[in-house]
């Protein structure tokens, strides 16, 4: 019995012993010393093998893309304890394998005043897929990927633009990848409708869709989405395009473009290329779809946003408004609030379309001398699809001879 006691005396101090010394050797570690109760901003030095920790880790979890190192170094080493318990919330939600996608209070938990709206613990949303695209850019780099819109009723027309301007996924050694971007059907996630997208992704392989349900109140989720699949699955693409299911894409005119001495663009910009509104303010009208109360909005004009049919932007500059949007109370009017709202607090320009490098609307007759001066080309009172397949014919025609 005696040698049974001394036997566990003498393993307990030896795991003291043990412990000890690993605390002592990790403190005197050059590797691990830093300055007792210092506070870090990120004016300051930090140890880069620290901040590749917390990127590889923040990245690995994938809670948010760490494309800008300054925001993630004033949240961790800054003098806002609010922001580092929020980073530790989102840790250990991870850990415990707790869904972290779901509506969060606003982590400055403080009034947020931006755009007009004074409004505390708005929540935001960080989406979870229900359905991912089986060929991912995580290991490739195309230089450019279009993101489309869509409802998810537009199958048909899904399948005309993968039939046509998604159909050409190179163009002057410039690779190109389209993905799309759906809710959920009105019967949810185990409905009939759902099924037949379910399908269509097994075919296609080209859908990111989000859990929420498909409808204007919600595009504001699709929106950012977007910006969320991006920044976590596509971290190393060049450019980046958002479209609507009913715009066609000149990809011929796109490529020139933004590897043309003309482009405005560069990788490290962080800038929206687009058809910019400038001084528009929101719908007080209750009879319209687009009513926006007092409540809502306060303010009579809206910061400059960008018309939503398509623009260009880079991976520099989804990352920071990605990032804005963390903090930043949700206004469900996607235009509004991504490329205008959320461009402003994160410091996003905005670039007018150019001349040739544009857009412009068309109708039954075809714009012939116009393909090879715009980008893209927009329905804006009717959508024909059949004008959209001798648009798509006519854009290739032109081109045909240099594919």
């Amino acid at each position: 019995m005696r040698s049974t006691i001394r036997l566990r005396q003498t393993v307990i101090q030896l795991m003291f012993f043990w412990f000890l010394a690993v605390f002592f050797v990790v403190i005197l570690s050059p590797r691990y010393k830093l300055k007792k109760n210092a506070t870090y901003t990120q004016e300051q030095t930090i140890p880069e093998w620290y901040i590749e920790i917390f990127e590889n880790r923040l990245v690995r979890m994938q809670l948010f893309p760490v494309a800008e190192r300054r925001q993630m170094i004033k949240m961790v080493f800054g003098k806002r304890p609010e922001l580092k318990e929020f980073l530790l919330e989102r840790f250990n939600l991870t850990r415990n394998g707790r869904n972290v996608g779901g509506r969060m209070a606003n982590p400055l938990g403080t009034k947020v005043e931006i755009a007009g709206q004074n409004v505390a613990n708005i929540p935001n949303r960080r989406t979870e897929y229900v359905l991912n695209t089986e060929d991912n850019c995580t290991y490739q780099s195309p230089f450019v990927l279009i993101l489309v819109h869509s409802r998810w009723s537009n199958g048909d027309r899904r399948y005309l633009i993968r039939d046509s301007w998604a159909s050409i996924k190179s163009y002057n050694n410039y690779t190109i990848k389209t993905v799309f971007l759906l809710g959920l059907p009105s019967d949810g996630l185990n409905g009939e409708k759902q099924k037949v997208i379910i399908l269509e992704n097994r075919e296609c392989g080209d859908i990111v869709q989000g859990e929420f349900v498909d409808e204007y109140r919600n595009l504001t989720i699709k929106h950012l989405m977007a910006y969320q699949w991006t920044l976590s699955h596509c971290r190393h693409v060049t450019f980046v395009v958002k479209v609507d299911d009913d715009t066609i894409v000149n990809v011929f005119r796109l490529i020139e473009f933004l590897t043309s001495g003309d482009n405005i663009l560069s990788p490290k910009n962080n800038v929206i290329y687009c058809s910019a509104c400038v001084n528009h303010g929101p719908c007080r009208d209750e009879r319209d779809k687009w009513f926006v109360s007092k409540s809502e909005y306060s303010q009579d004009k809206y910061p400059t946003y960008c018309e939503g049919f398509a623009y260009i932007t880079t991976l520099d500059g989804m990352a920071r408004i990605h990032n804005a949007s963390l903090v930043t109370p949700v206004f469900w009017i996607d235009d509004v609030f991504v490329t205008g709202v959320l461009a402003k607090a994160a410091g996003v320009r905005h670039k007018q379309f150019q001349r040739f490098y544009g857009y412009t609307i068309i109708g039954r007759r075809l714009p012939e001398h116009l393909i090879k001066k715009n980008l893209f080309f927009l329905q804006k009172h009717f959508i024909n699809d059949t004008v959209m397949v001798e648009m798509w014919k006519k854009i290739f025609d032109q081109y045909k001879l240099k594919t």
